[in-house]
């Protein structure tokens, strides 16, 4: 192991990699110290103290447990259930976005908005009432295959597959 240590602004680097790590342990003359894994030498901060060799870095042991306790965890494995319901949020996100944008291209801000004038007479109750009953066809057919997917009978879709299923819009 290759260790860096520069007091006056914390960075400690093992290996060639940097971070900041606070030094309360370090002793309050040392600047700076090199270990190239065999040999190393320390600077100090005062002009009296000779640098020092050192063959030992035991007693710095410390900063390397605080370097490493600044190292992020590796992430934990997804279990296959949970990898399962991360694929199928994002091919749920995936087909609301082309829903919405079906419903801006048609002159609203989404398609909630948009299907909130198919429950009552209105100017717009034809295009919305038109419009909801293909989103549901969207859903339907996604639920329906989610199901195969959960059955093993179907294999998990790319959100960009899954679009590329939806029901073609009927105008």
């Amino acid at each position: 192991m290759r260790l860096t240590i520069i007091a006056p602004d914390g960075t400690v680097g093992i290996d060639g990699e940097f971070r900041h790590v606070d030094l309360p342990m370090l002793d309050a003359n040392i600047r700076a110290l090199q270990w190239d894994g065999v040999v190393g030498h320390i600077e100090f901060n005062d002009d009296d103290t000779q640098n020092a060799t050192i063959h030992d870095i035991d007693p710095f042991l410390l900063v390397v447990d605080a370097w490493h306790a600044l190292t992020p965890l590796p992430p934990v494995p997804l279990t296959d259930g949970e990898l399962q319901q991360q694929s199928i949020e994002s091919i749920r996100a995936a087909l609301q976005y082309t829903i919405d944008e079906k419903a801006k291209t048609l002159g609203f801000s989404g398609g909630n908005t948009l299907m909130l004038y198919a429950g009552f007479a209105n100017a717009f109750q034809p295009l919305a009432q038109t419009f909801a009953t293909w989103e549901a066809s969207v859903w339907v057919d996604a639920e329906t295959y989610k199901a195969q997917v959960i059955a093993g009978t179907q294999p998990m879709l790319t959100p960009n597959a899954a679009v590329l299923m939806m029901p073609d819009y009927p105008i």
